[in-house]
């Protein structure tokens, strides 16, 4: 019997274990980069939202005028800046 016939086996065999090591490797980091991307692009989205609706709240007096008083209504914009009648920019 002809030992190089194993011995060649056994080197494929050896060498597509160690290919897909390689590739399962390179898919889990794969992986690993897009949840990081993910999370940063979600983390910046809501980051951005926050600071507009800060904005929002401090800049305007708000929607009726009298919006703190109001106890029930769906068409309410609270706003922490004062009117001031009279005074033109």
């Amino acid at each position: 019997m002809d030992g190089r016939g194993q011995v060649f086996t056994i080197d494929v065999m050896l060498a597509l274990i160690l290919l897909t090591v390689i590739i399962g490797i390179s898919a889990d980091a794969m992986n690993i980069a897009g949840n990081k991307l993910y999370d940063y692009s979600t983390e910046t989205s809501l980051n951005r939202i926050a600071n507009n609706i800060a904005d929002i709240l401090i800049n305007t007096p708000g929607i009726p005028e009298n919006w703190e008083d109001i106890k029930y209504s769906t068409y309410i914009t609270p706003g922490l800046a004062k009117y001031e009648i009279g005074k033109k920019e």
